[in-house]
């Protein structure tokens, strides 16, 4: 569970600084 957790958060970071980027972008 702790593993996917992480992995969870992680998948979260990402989505959100490829947001930030398109946001950037557009």
């Amino acid at each position: 569970m702790k593993g996917e957790n992480s992995g969870c958060k992680k998948k979260h970071i990402l989505f959100l600084s490829d947001s930030s980027r398109f946001t950037t972008e557009t």
